[in-house]
């Protein structure tokens, strides 16, 4: 959405395209990251499509998306 939306603009010759192994896959995963609050992209009709189902929410649904990594952690 970054490039998109502020480098696409700015017309690149080259864009070089980072892969972090230990986190990028989780954070671009919704099941892995459990993050409800920003958006995701998902695999539909395929292409790559937005889902921005966080924007709609109710507001009382946002605040028990509200927590921690550390909430997650094994015991």
């Amino acid at each position: 959405m970054i490039f998109r939306h502020h480098v696409w603009d700015s017309g690149p010759d080259l864009v070089i395209l980072a892969f972090y192994a230990a986190n990028d896959i989780r954070n671009n995963y919704r099941p892995l990251e459990r993050n409800y609050l920003r958006p995701y992209f998902v695999y539909k009709n395929g292409q790559l499509e937005s889902d921005m189902s966080f924007r709609t929410m109710k507001s009382w649904a946002r605040g028990r998306c509200l927590f921690s990594m550390v909430d997650i952690l094994p015991i």
